[in-house]
């Protein structure tokens, strides 16, 4: 069982979670690693895929990012890594089995994952675009003088006012907005934060 075969029953499963939106290969910090499959609903959720054809080297960088930029994370492996992942990652994190079943991928839940206690205000504003981060400032008549500002200065503005849950509520509305509003090929700059000026 490769990576393809996992990616394909997780995804076709994750999409039936009801006003949600399902990306893959989604950039997080500024496109410095980027998650298997998001999942954008009231909450900015995260799986990675292990399957028994990779190695685990960059668990440990994934790990940190992960740890910063979502609220729940799910690793999704079979049974070879099991005991290696459940020995590296936080106790947060969720751990689940991929195995073949009648020819079919299933799923069997190893550890419930819980919300992110270490989540970083800024690793989540990151996934906004310059032009959201002002639209979101202006809404709440917070963009005076900001117009001209660098993208990470509007930033911090947000982040200095609104709490975890009022930017939680912004950023993964704008994101599923984004998703509604766009082409497919302006839409494919999603996963492209790091050309993104401002």
């Amino acid at each position: 069982m490769n990576d393809r075969d996992i990616r394909l029953a997780l995804r076709e499963g994750l999409k039936a979670i009801p006003d949600s939106l399902v990306v893959e290969e989604m950039g997080l910090c500024q496109g410095s690693v980027r998650i298997d499959i998001a999942v954008i609903g009231r909450t900015l959720d995260g799986y990675e895929i292990k399957s028994e054809q990779d190695t685990l080297d960059r668990l440990a960088a994934q790990q940190e990012i992960y740890s910063r930029a979502l609220d729940y994370v799910t690793v999704v492996t079979n049974e070879p890594h099991i005991e290696q992942i459940l020995s590296r990652v936080p106790t947060w994190w969720g751990i689940t089995e991929a195995k073949l079943r009648d020819g079919r991928v299933c799923f069997h839940t190893i550890r419930d994952g819980s919300t992110n206690p270490t989540l970083d205000p800024l690793a989540m504003v990151q996934l906004l675009w310059r032009n959201e981060t002002l639209d979101a400032l202006r809404e709440r008549g917070l963009d005076k003088g900001l117009m001209r500002k660098p993208r990470q200065a509007l930033w911090d503005q947000l982040i200095d006012a609104l709490s975890i849950e009022d930017l939680r509520e912004v950023v993964c509305r704008q994101l599923k907005a984004r998703a509604n509003d766009s082409s497919e090929g302006h839409w494919g700059r999603f996963n492209n934060l790091v050309s993104e000026r401002g």
